[in-house]
Order: C-alpha cells, then sequence, then structure tokens
C-alpha cells in the first residue's frame, strides 16, 4: 500500500536518492544533486512543500512545490518518481495532492519548467491540461 505525506528533515537521504538519478522521471534531463540546505529551507520556513510516497516505508516519488501567494501561484520544481515504480499511478495521487492544496489556498495558477523530452512526463502534464506558454515553461489555470 502506498501512503503520501508532507517530507520531515530526515526524509532527505531518501528523497536525493530519487531525485539525483537520472534513470528515474524528472521535469529535467539535467539535474543537479539535490541541496541539503534548500531542502531544510523549504521544510523549515515554509517558502514551500514537498510530498512522497512511500511504498514498504521507503520513498518511491516526491513532488516539490513553492507557493506565491502575492500572485496566487504554486511553482511545481521538481517532480520525480523512482524507474521502478513508474506507470502505476504514483504521479497521478502526487499531483491530485498538490491541486488539492492548491484549491485550498484559493490559488490561480500552477506552472513549472519542462526540460526532458521524455513523452511520458510531457503526456502526463498535456492530459491534465497544462499549456505550453514559453519554451520549456508550462502553465494550468485553476
Amino acid at each position: 500500500m502506498y501512503k503520501i505525506r508532507e517530507a520531515k528533515l530526515e526524509d532527505f537521504s531518501e528523497i536525493a536518492r530519487i531525485h539525483d538519478n537520472p534513470v528515474n522521471d524528472h521535469l529535467s534531463n539535467r539535474q543537479v544533486n539535490l541541496d541539503k540546505a534548500l531542502f531544510v529551507q523549504i521544510i523549515e520556513d515554509e517558502i514551500g512543500k514537498i510530498y512522497l510516497v512511500e511504498k514498504s516505508g521507503s520513498v518511491v516519488g516526491f513532488v516539490l512545490f513553492y507557493i506565491n501567494l502575492s500572485k496566487r501561484t504554486l511553482y511545481i520544481d521538481r517532480f520525480s518518481i523512482c524507474k521502478d515504480y513508474q506507470k502505476k499511478g504514483i504521479d497521478e495521487h502526487l499531483y491530485q495532492k498538490v491541486k488539492q492544496f492548491a484549491d485550498r489556498n484559493k490559488l490561480e495558477k500552477m506552472e513549472t519548467q519542462i526540460t526532458t523530452a521524455n513523452p511520458i512526463v510531457l503526456t502526463f502534464f498535456d492530459e491534465k491540461g497544462w499549456k505550453k506558454i514559453e519554451p520549456f515553461r508550462y502553465n494550468k489555470n485553476l
């Protein structure tokens, strides 16, 4: 059974393991290793959120996003799923959790940058109604 929850400081190494591995699905083909200081800042300063999915106590996917309340916008910065858990609906569950957060906080738009050519990632966002507004930049009005 899968479990979705907010990340805690002690989750850094498992999330970094997924994030830093290029065989996993990502928004970008050029993954830079996850910075621990940024991770800590997101959790402690609440400048964003990180939701993760666990299976049998191991992290198998996560989404990291920022919130700009003045612009009523949520920005998805990182969205990664372990290769062995792709096409099992984990991306959909994480996405719905983020969308629920945006709806609860009365946000008007979601944005992201997608620089991967991975058709799974591109199709996922396309099927959700995201629009390409600039090269690599996508948004969705809520």
